[in-house]
C-alpha cells in the first residue's frame, strides 16, 4: 500500500482552518449552524433557502465536466417543477476559458438558450487565484466542482479549509479528502443525471458544508514530521559512516547518537527583515533537537512587531521546531540573553543575534565538540559580510573573525575567545553568572567568555568558521567591492540605526571586557592591571594612526574616548 500525503495549504488557510474549526467560530453567513473543521465535529447545515447562486467553479472545459454540468441544468429546466432554478439569483462560471477553438462562453450561453434555464448568467473568466478564493466565500454561493478526472484537486482543499458550501463529483482521489460521513451529502458521479439530482436535493432540502478527512493543520503537522524523520534517519546514516576517532570535525555524523536538546537563545530588537533570514537559517539546521525561545527586547518599529507576529504564527502553524516568544521592555542584549536562558528547557544554551545567519552545521558541530572535550563553553570563527541578503554557499567573506580559544592573556586586549554564537552548558551558564546586563555598553559576550576562563571553566574554541556575521558599515561609507557610497535604503538593510557597537562608548566598552581581570587579582593591582592595558592599548593606538597616517594622536584619540564616557556619564 501507498500511501499518499494531501497537499499543504498556504499558511493563512491554515490559520483560516484552525480558526474556522472551532465552535466558538461559527460561520453563519449561510445560513448555517453547527461546526466542522477537526475530527468528530459535527456536520454543519446550510439550508436551501440560503443558496442564491449555483458557481461552477472550475476551468471552462470539457475535463472539468462543463458539459455535464450544462446538461444538468437541463434536466432540471425540463421537468415540471421548473421552479428549481427560479429559486437562485444567477449561475456563475468562475474559472479560465478552455474549450479550444470554441468560445466557452458563448457555448453556455447557446446551452442556455436551448435548454430554457430562464436565469441570469455570469463569467467570471480572469480573475486570479486569490480573487477566485474570495469570491467562493461569498454569502449564498455553492460551488459546483464536476469534474471527470482528478488526482488530489487543491480547489476541494481550499473549499474544506475555508468552510465553502460545495458538491463534487466523486472521481479521483476526491474521495479521499473528505470526511466519509459526509460523502453522500456532497460527492456525486460526473454524469449529468446523478448532477441533477444533487442539485435538486441541495435547492429542496439544503445541505451540508463537508469535513476534511484530514485538517489541514495536522496535514502541515505530518508532513514536517515525515521530513523531521527522513533528516534523522540520514543524520543517522551520516553517523555511522565513519568511525574513526581522529575523523574531522563538523557535522551531525560525529555525534554518534548524542543527541541533547540545545535551546537557541535569540535576541531581536527592530530588525524585523533581518531576523528573518536568521530563522530561515536555524530552520536549516542538520541537527536535531532544538527550540527556539526568541526575546524581543522591547522593538518599537512597526515593520519588526508584524515580523514577530508573523514568525510566531508560522511556529503555531507549523510545529516546525519548538518556539517561545518572550517580549521584555528594553533592557539590552545582556539582560535579553539572560531571560532567554531563564526560560531554556535544554541542557545547551546556544546563542544568536537577529542579524546573525547559521551555517547549517553551527549547532552540530558545537554540541559535537562539547561531548568529545566535555567542554563548558565552546566558540568558533565567523565570517563577515555587508549585504542586507542571506550569503550564499561558496560566498567569500569580507573577512574572517579568528579565535585562539581560552588565552586569557590574550583576551586582555582583544576578544582572541570566539564569536558571540557560541554554545555553553546551562549549569555553567548561571554558574558564571550569565551576562551583565548594564545598558549603554556593549561587547558583554567578551566579558562572559573572559569571566568563564577565569573562573576555571573550560572554552574550546572550533577552527571554524560556523555562523556569518554581518558587518555594518555606517556614515555611508563605501564598499570594498564597488568603492560606490552606498544608498540611504541599502544602508538601513544593512546597518540598523540601534547597532551598539556605533551608539556606544568605545572606552566604556573595553573596560567591561576588562572586568573580570579586575575580579580576579587583588584590588592593591587593579590600579597597575588599568595602567599596563592602557599603555598597551595606546601602543596599538599609536600604530593604527602611523599606518593610517593621521593627524590625531594616538593619545588624542584615547582622552577623546574618555571625554565622551564622561559626557555619557554626566548625559
Amino acid at each position: 500500500r501507498t500511501f499518499v500525503q494531501q497537499n499543504i495549504l498556504g499558511g493563512s488557510l491554515v490559520s483560516t482552518a484552525e480558526t474556522t474549526a472551532s465552535p466558538s467560530n461559527q460561520n453563519h453567513k449561510n445560513g448555517v449552524s453547527g461546526h466542522a473543521g477537526v475530527r468528530g465535529g459535527s456536520a454543519v447545515a446550510v439550508s436551501s433557502s440560503s443558496i442564491r447562486e449555483i458557481v461552477f467553479f472550475g476551468r471552462l472545459e470539457v475535463l472539468k465536466g462543463l458539459q455535464v454540468f450544462c446538461s444538468a441544468l437541463d434536466i432540471l429546466s425540463e421537468r415540471e417543477s421548473t421552479t428549481l432554478l427560479a429559486t437562485v439569483e444567477r449561475i456563475s462560471f468562475l474559472g479560465h476559458k478552455n474549450l479550444g477553438s470554441v468560445d466557452a462562453e458563448s457555448y453556455v450561453e447557446k446551452r442556455a438558450e436551448d435548454g430554457n434555464w430562464n436565469v441570469s448568467i455570469a463569467f467570471l473568466t480572469e480573475k486570479i487565484q486569490p480573487e477566485a478564493i474570495a469570491y467562493v466565500q461569498g454569502e449564498g454561493r455553492l460551488c459546483v466542482m464536476s469534474s471527470l478526472l482528478e488526482n488530489s484537486p487543491y480547489t476541494v482543499l481550499e473549499a474544506l479549509a475555508l468552510r465553502i458550501p460545495f458538491i463534487v463529483s466523486n472521481v479521483g482521489g476526491i474521495p479521499e479528502l473528505i470526511d466519509q460521513r459526509d460523502h453522500k451529502d456532497v460527492l456525486f458521479s460526473p454524469k449529468p443525471s446523478n448532477l441533477a439530482a444533487a442539485l435538486e436535493r441541495v435547492l429542496t432540502q439544503g445541505t451540508k458544508i463537508a469535513r476534511p478527512h484530514t485538517p489541514p493543520p495536522l496535514t502541515l503537522k505530518q508532513t514536517l514530521d515525515f521530513h523531521r524523520i527522513l533528516a534523522y534517519e540520514s543524520a543517522m546514516l551520516r553517523r555511522s559512516g565513519d568511525e574513526s576517532d581522529d575523523a574531522p570535525l563538523g557535522g551531525a555524523r560525529e555525534i554518534r547518537g548524542y543527541a541533547p536538546l540545545v535551546s537557541v537563545c535569540l535576541v531581536h530588537r527592530n530588525r524585523g527583515t533581518l531576523v528573518l533570514k536568521t530563522v530561515e537559517a536555524l530552520l536549516a539546521q542538520d541537527y536535531w533537537p532544538f527550540e527556539i525561545v526568541m526575546v524581543d527586547d522591547g522593538s518599537t518599529d512597526e515593520e519588526s512587531l508584524k515580523v514577530l507576529g508573523e514568525i510566531q504564527h508560522f511556529f503555531n502553524a507549523t510545529q516546525a521546531v519548538p518556539f517561545r516568544l518572550l517580549r521584555t521592555p528594553n533592557r539590552y542584549p545582556g539582560a535579553a540573553r539572560n531571560t532567554a536562558a531563564e526560560s531554556a528547557r535544554g541542557k545547551f544554551l546556544i546563542f544568536a543575534d537577529d542579524d546573525d545567519i547559521p551555517k547549517p552545521n553551527w549547532i552540530s558541530t558545537l554540541i559535537n565538540v562539547a561531548h568529545r572535550t566535555h567542554a563548558d563553553v565552546v566558540t568558533s570563527m565567523a565570517d563577515a559580510f555587508t549585504s542586507p541578503t542571506t550569503p550564499y554557499k561558496q560566498q567569500r567573506p569580507d573577512f574572517r573573525w579568528l579565535s585562539i580559544g581560552p588565552a586569557a592573556d590574550l583576551g586582555m586586549f582583544h576578544n582572541v575567545f570566539g564569536s558571540s554564537q557560541a554554545l555553553v552548558r546551562k549549569k555553567a551558564f548561571f554558574k558564571i553568572g550569565g551576562f551583565s546586563e548594564e545598558g549603554e555598553s556593549t561587547y558583554e559576550d567578551w566579558e562572559f567568555f573572559a569571566d568563564a576562563v577565569l573562573k576555571g571553566y573550560q572554552l574550546e574554541a572550533v577552527p571554524e568558521a560556523l555562523s556569518w556575521y554581518r558587518q555594518r558599515n555606517r556614515r555611508g561609507k563605501q564598499t570594498k567591492k564597488t568603492g560606490t557610497p552606498q544608498d540611504s535604503s541599502a544602508r538601513a538593510a544593512i546597518v540598523p540605526d540601534e547597532n551598539l557597537m556605533y551608539t556606544t562608548n568605545a572606552y566604556t566598552n573595553r573596560l567591561r571586557a576588562l572586568r573580570p581581570y579586575m575580579r580576579a587579582i587583588p584590588e592593591q593591582l587593579r590600579n597597575a592591571l588599568l595602567f599596563g592595558w592602557g599603555t598597551a592599548k595606546l601602543v596599538e593606538s599609536q600604530k593604527r594612526s602611523s599606518s593610517s597616517r593621521k593627524s590625531k594622536s594616538a593619545s588624542g584619540m584615547i582622552a577623546a574616548d574618555m571625554a565622551g564616557n564622561n559626557a555619557t556619564k554626566e548625559n
